[in-house]
């Protein structure tokens, strides 16, 4: 029997662009299934450390975080795992496909993305989370980020 910790903890950015927001196709499901840029922390790495990192590896876009859409909590096999979601905006780098994982980025308008919530939820990458944060992006949900205190 394995130890595993009893947290799991990730970070993923909501990117806007003129209305429309960035969901990236994860390469490890053979079914569609669309997220935001979004991974685990690295030891000795915070939220907001982590939401830039894998938005970066996964985009190649560089972001600055806008506010705290929010943290997503639940429970598999054991094991809470803790998600936090961001609104990010690019200040730099180039869009395109990085990391091995991702095999494909896509803007998405309002309307598409609540299809994705109320009719293709099949088509979510973890809707555990991604159900919850995109529907409250939609609803216009936003925290300020020292809402959260962290050692940068």
């Amino acid at each position: 029997m394995t130890n595993k910790p009893n947290e799991h903890l990730s970070a993923a950015v909501l990117i806007e662009k003129e209305g429309n927001i960035l969901l990236v196709r994860q390469a490890e499901r053979e079914d569609i299934k669309w997220g935001p840029p979004a991974g685990h922390l690295e030891p000795g790495e915070n939220f907001t450390k982590a939401a830039k990192r894998e938005t970066r590896e996964e985009t190649g876009l560089e972001i600055e975080l806008i506010n705290l859409v929010g943290i997503y909590t639940y429970i598999k096999s054991g094991q809470l795992k803790i998600g936090s979601v961001f609104r990010g905006q690019i200040v730099g780098g180039k869009l395109g496909q990085i990391a091995g994982d991702i095999v494909e980025l896509r803007w998405f308008s309002r309307e598409e993305v609540q299809k994705l919530i109320t009719d293709d939820a099949i088509q979510l990458y973890k809707p555990e989370y991604n159900l919850r944060c995109l529907a409250d992006w939609l609803a216009g949900q936003s925290f300020p980020l020292n809402i959260l205190k962290e050692n940068l």
